[in-house]
């Protein structure tokens, strides 16, 4: 039997097989962490370089093939957008081209300008796909956290020899960041939804708090606890609230900031006194990075020149004579600064780095502007945990990242915008053949939730 397609019949199928592509190359892209190749050296890292290769190539390619025919949506230019592409051309202007000291960490960069752009059409093409993203993302958590209860009473194996818990990464540092950034997504979504989105927030929630103090990470504990608790301020506080029991209770207020001033600092050296010699080897780090930063602030050294400038720097600091005996002790030769902010201040300078926080910042602008609380939560997060460790180095968190900021036009979740791509259709669910089962059920979910 002969089957023909009306002009808007045709149209909404594209549009299908638009919206298929995409939530199936992004799962790919979410799904970063879990992927490793033990036949690669270093496979727990290069395999996920690989895959992130791999899902940015079948992503591009769907991208060309869907967006060919006919005229498409306009995607909004926006300023994280413009900032992104200045910092990408800043990374350009402050490399060694002669020397070419990391021409795959060049090529992975251009990947992330181009995933950025590849999601901002696929999320204004689809709304829907911005929850079905942060869906995937949830699950990629409750996963993790799942992998490392088994760790710890040992029913899976560890991917390093020192330490019992790494769930898919190589050590616990990058493993709890990357539950410490998902976490304020869960508690967002427990929060704002009701019924089956507001216990499977919950359930990766309570999953995540079970075993992140398992890994003695002190960045991540950190960045849990200003994302989750800045979360649940927007939420169930808010500044009229805020506003109204500081009148109420005026002479309060500021006995009660003190309190809490040193509650945070009793913390802090508590933190510091767990892991001294790490804390302190971090510490001559950032003291031997400014002072790297401070002999060229503005040319910086370009991608890939840390840690020559980090060897000089070191080297000149330690021939004054100023050094401790514990400084000396707990010196090494880092490949990353364990602070991403001093690191792009060495690498593209102080204007790469003034670049690189207001993008950071206009993307939780957007956020809090939009509503969209859980994914700027997850950059508030991101962010905190990039102040004493190397989140940008790894693959796995820039697929989190370029979903967070992907779509900034308008983050209120509105039932009908959610399940609309789907609906307009017209198709029953039994003959819709073009949309995976999987975004199936983030519809399904999204539309019992709100």
């Amino acid at each position: 039997m002969e089957i023909k397609y009306t002009g808007m019949e045709l149209k909404l199928h594209r549009h299908g097989i638009r919206t298929a592509l995409a939530s199936v190359f992004g799962a790919m892209l979410i799904a970063t962490p879990f992927v490793g190749d033990s036949a690669l050296a270093n496979g727990i890292v290069t395999g996920k370089v690989f895959w992130f290769h791999l899902s940015m190539a079948l992503m591009a390619i769907g991208t060309v093939v869907t967006a060919w025919p006919g005229g498409r949506k306009s995607i909004p230019f926006a300023l994280p957008d413009g900032l992104l592409l200045l910092f990408a051309g800043i990374t350009l202007a402050t490399y060694d081209w002669q020397l070419d000291p990391e021409p795959e960490k060049l090529l992975f960069g251009g990947q992330l300008v181009v995933l950025w752009f590849l999601l901002r059409y696929f999320l204004t093409e689809a709304p829907c796909l911005k929850f079905f993203f942060l869906f995937v993302l949830m699950l990629t958590g409750l996963v993790e956290a799942v992998w490392g209860m088994q760790q710890l009473h040992g029913y899976a194996y560890s991917n390093h020899s020192l330490f019992r818990l790494t769930g898919s990464f190589f050590n616990p540092g990058p493993y709890c960041g990357y539950l410490a950034v998902v976490l304020p997504v869960c508690l967002w979504t427990a929060l704002r939804f009701q019924k089956g989105m507001h216990y499977f927030g919950w359930v990766c929630a309570g999953a995540i708090l079970i075993v992140l103090p398992s890994g003695m990470s002190r960045s991540a504990w950190m960045a849990a606890v200003v994302a989750c608790g800045w979360v649940y301020w927007t939420e169930r506080i808010g500044w009229e609230k805020t506003k109204a029991v500081c009148r109420r209770y005026k002479n309060a207020t500021i006995p009660f900031i003190a309190i809490v001033a040193i509650l945070v600092g009793c913390t802090i050296a508590g933190v510091y006194g767990m892991k001294q010699d790490s804390a302190d080897g971090r510490l001559l780090m950032w003291k031997v990075t400014g002072k790297a930063i401070a002999g060229q602030p503005l040319a910086g050294t370009g991608l890939g020149g840390f840690p020559a400038a980090y060897a000089e720097a070191q080297g000149g600091y330690f021939a004054t004579g100023n050094a401790t005996d514990r400084e000396k002790r707990v010196a090494g030769c880092p490949e990353y600064a364990f602070n991403e902010y001093l690191q792009i201040g060495l690498e593209q300078g102080v204007g790469g780095l003034i670049v690189f926080v207001a993008w950071l910042g206009s993307m939780a602008y957007y956020g809090i502007r939009n509503r969209q609380q859980g994914a700027a939560g997850g950059v508030l997060a991101f962010a905190v945990f990039a102040v004493s460790s190397y989140p940008l180095q790894l693959p796995s968190f820039w697929g989190g990242v370029g979903v967070f900021g992907g779509d900034m036009r308008d983050g209120r979740w509105d039932a009908d915008k959610i399940i609309c791509p789907i609906r307009i259709t017209g198709v029953p669910y039994y003959d819709d053949k073009s949309v995976v089962a999987c975004l199936r059920l983030s519809v399904h979910l999204a539309e019992r939730a709100i």
